[in-house]
């Protein structure tokens, strides 16, 4: 998932929170820009809720960015 034209007035590191929901742990790799991916693990939430949240750090520049998440094939 890319989202693009992020945009913050300053450079430096922000957190971006992320709702989710999933039965099993669940690794995705978040990327800024072309800078390089790192891994984190989301923790099941069970089988069908509640909606979990976590924050992620993500290193942007001033002006416009592209944030991705990646969590590999299927």
């Amino acid at each position: 998932m890319r989202f693009d034209d992020v945009v913050v007035g300053k450079a430096g590191t922000y957190w971006i929170k992320v709702s989710y929901v999933s039965g099993d742990a669940r690794s995705v790799d978040v990327c800024a820009n072309t800078g390089g991916a790192t891994r984190h693990t989301f923790p099941p939430t069970g089988d069908r809720g509640p909606v979990e949240t976590v924050s992620v750090p993500v290193t942007l520049k001033a002006g416009g960015n592209t944030v991705t998440f990646d969590s590999g094939p299927g």
